[in-house]
């Protein structure tokens, strides 16, 4: 495993549901939510990595739709403005900044990746 996965792999993430924000619901029953991820590497490394966890949300989630999406910092915080983000999985400083600024009150759970050896 190289050095920069190393570090990335010990890099604590943190999901946050921005509850605060309202979910449109579709025509139909189905609606879509979305999880906006932090891109700290490139969306075509992360995308692939994360769409299983998007599934899995679907799956618990009745009648949900996941749409994840890969964004910058700058991005992520343009869509959170405009309540365009359901789920949130970022890392702890940008969480910290996000609380300050009002988005969410507290993480709704954390994950931590750990090197296997």
């Amino acid at each position: 495993m190289k050095s920069g996965e190393r570090a990335i792999g010990s890099w604590l993430l943190v999901l946050v549901c921005l509850c605060s924000f309202p979910v449109q619901a579709a025509a139909s029953s189905e609606r879509t939510d979305r999880l906006g991820i932090f891109a700290w590497r490139p969306a075509e490394v992360l995308a692939p990595r994360f769409a299983p966890f998007g599934q899995y949300l679907a799956s618990v989630l009745p009648g949900s739709r996941v749409e994840t999406v890969v964004l910058d910092q700058a991005e992520l915080e343009r869509e959170i403005a405009a309540g365009q983000i359901d789920f949130l999985l970022t890392n702890p400083s940008h969480s910290m900044l996000l609380m300050h600024r009002g988005y969410f009150s507290a993480p709704l759970a954390t994950m931590v990746n750990r090197e296997r050896r």
